[in-house]
């Protein structure tokens, strides 16, 4: 009942966000034999094409599924069976996306990559950043003011349907953060939290705040969301990101990182 339920919200939710749909598409009595099938897969989210396409073109086997909108390719990493899955930018697509492919497919584990932005000033562009927790950074309640902004009195929560509502923490999966450790990365790695939600922070007295009161590292728009899913499937999760910009330096955006931070997944991949 749980898992049936959830699978009618992610339909649901594909219909109102609208997701674009890849036009090359495999016949549905083949979509149904790859998820009727008993493989376990590792399931590759992205945001963005761009974000998961050199990765992409090291895949073999690959089959292009169109559900409900949604561009998902399988195929194998090595000898490692994986779907790779673009949800389109944004929390609610995301966790759209991976409620549908946890629904429907045997889902080992959750591998999110893309890019971020830098926190703090030891953080720099073509970094790596591999995240050990994450929590949503645009769930908060502010104090009563009839003028003017106070962002260090607002207060960072989880709400909930009738139980308490206070900030909740989701952590990465163990094993993953260790096999993550044992993979050399040509700049710098750095592990700690990212923080998640549908906006971009440029404000350097914002990102001192969310630094200083919440330790967080980075920022992206999807990590939460896969990993709330991933903790309602019991399905273990880690984000892996490339750093494409540092405000707070005045290190502007590009996707340089791009080929460094799928070579790296790559081998986190295939590394048994």
């Amino acid at each position: 009942m749980k898992n049936t339920l959830l699978t009618l919200i992610a339909v649901l939710s594909l219909l109102v966000c609208g997701t674009s749909c890849n036009t090359n598409q495999t016949s549905s009595n083949t979509e149904m034999e790859i998820k009727n099938n008993d493989t376990k897969y590792v399931f590759l989210a992205v945001a963005m094409k761009r974000e998961r396409e050199p990765l992409l073109q090291k895949m073999t086997d690959v089959k292009t599924l169109s559900i409900n909108g949604l561009d998902i390719c399988t195929g194998k990493l090595g000898n490692q069976d994986v779907i790779a899955g673009v949800s389109g930018p944004g929390l609610i697509n995301m966790a759209s996306m991976v409620s549908l492919v946890c629904s429907q497919f045997n889902i080992s584990q959750i591998v999110n990559f893309g890019m971020v932005g830098g926190y703090g000033t030891e953080i720099h562009k073509n970094d790596l950043i591999i995240c050990t927790e994450a929590m949503n950074i645009g769930s908060y309640m502010t104090d009563f003011k009839d003028e003017g902004i106070d962002i260090y009195k607002w207060n960072h929560i989880t709400f909930t349907d009738g139980g308490e509502d206070k900030l909740k923490v989701y952590n990465s999966g163990a094993q993953q953060i260790e096999k993550a450790k044992g993979i050399s990365y040509p700049n710098k790695m750095h592990y700690g939290r990212i923080g998640s939600a549908d906006i971009w922070n440029n404000e350097k007295e914002m990102i001192k705040m969310l630094m200083n009161r919440y330790s967080i590292i980075c920022e992206d728009m999807e990590a939460v969301a896969i990993y709330q899913v991933a903790e309602k499937f019991g399905v273990p999760c880690v984000a892996i990101k490339g750093v494409s910009d540092n405000s707070f330096l005045g290190e502007p955006y590009d996707d340089s990182v791009i080929p460094f931070l799928n070579a790296y997944v790559e081998e986190y991949i295939k590394k048994n």
